[in-house]
């Protein structure tokens, strides 16, 4: 059964990574409601066999069965990850289905919009370095809305509403800062926004864990500047060294991997040992 489960958990992983790719791969406006999965390169309409995830890309060699041109294997790899940490996530929290509990399922509810408000975010920031304050307000919200939840059900959890309330302020201060910022210099701030992505993070882990979270974040962004380092130094080519030259660290992504990844060795910890 749990074997089953668990296939079943990662195909749905899959498929919200495959949404997510074709969703934000070519226009990062489009709404989810009016989204179409498609090839990147012709733009025609898969049909539902051409867009089971993983399978079809192993099926069709990797390659548009219409145009004949290289989807990326980026599509698979993103699938699969995200499958992969879906999967884990479920069952780091330990839930049974025919003992659970109001408090699991608002637990496991809490879990899902997180990992998909921050898988969304990393997969945008990988892609065009800019946080889409749109998605990371829909995690605002839903953990503010499981936050009251939680206040309303004491019983159940040791609940500080206080800390809550300072970072609702802070998030609120915040994005009228973004605003003011962006009416004056006409561009996304992306200081601002990891701050504002900061403060989501810090409302859905404990403090000890956000610490480990900014510290991962921290070492991976100093690799990846030293990768990229080392790219400019090896190639030769004008148009190369441009390219690595312009390319900035997307400390969006490792965060929001990183608190992903935290997140479900927490739950592990907490939950299942």
């Amino acid at each position: 059964m749990n074997i089953i489960l668990g296939i079943i958990i990662f195909m749905l992983g899959a498929c919200l990574g495959g949404v997510f790719v074709n969703l934000f791969e070519s226009d990062y406006n489009t709404s989810i409601l009016k989204f179409k999965v498609c090839c990147p390169h012709c733009k025609h309409k898969f049909k539902l066999i051409d867009a089971i995830p993983i399978f079809s890309y192993i099926i069709s060699d990797g390659k548009c069965k219409y145009c004949g041109k290289s989807i990326g294997i980026k599509s698979l790899w993103i699938e699969v990850c995200t499958g992969a940490l879906l999967t884990l996530g479920y069952f780091s929290m330990g839930i049974n289905f025919k003992l659970v509990t109001t408090f699991q399922l608002i637990k496991l509810i809490e879990f899902l919009c997180m990992f998909i408000t921050l898988i969304i975010i990393s997969n945008i920031d990988l892609k065009i370095h800019r946080i889409n304050k749109k998605i990371l307000l829909f995690g605002i919200v839903a953990q503010a809305a499981i936050n009251v939840y939680y206040y309303l059900n004491i019983e159940i959890t040791n609940f500080s509403y206080y800390r809550y309330v300072l970072y609702l302020i802070m998030t609120i201060s915040l994005f009228v800062l973004d605003i003011i910022y962006q009416k004056r210099i006409a561009s996304n701030s992306y200081v601002i926004d990891i701050v504002l992505l900061l403060t989501y993070i810090i409302t859905t882990i404990e403090y000890e864990l956000f610490i480990v979270v900014l510290l991962n974040t921290l070492v991976l962004s100093l690799f990846n500047k030293l990768f990229n380092k080392v790219d400019y130094i090896k190639n030769d080519s004008t148009d190369i060294l441009k390219e690595v030259e312009q390319k900035k660290i997307n400390v969006g992504f490792w965060l929001c991997i990183n608190t992903i990844i935290i997140s479900i060795i927490e739950n592990y910890l907490m939950y299942v040992l």
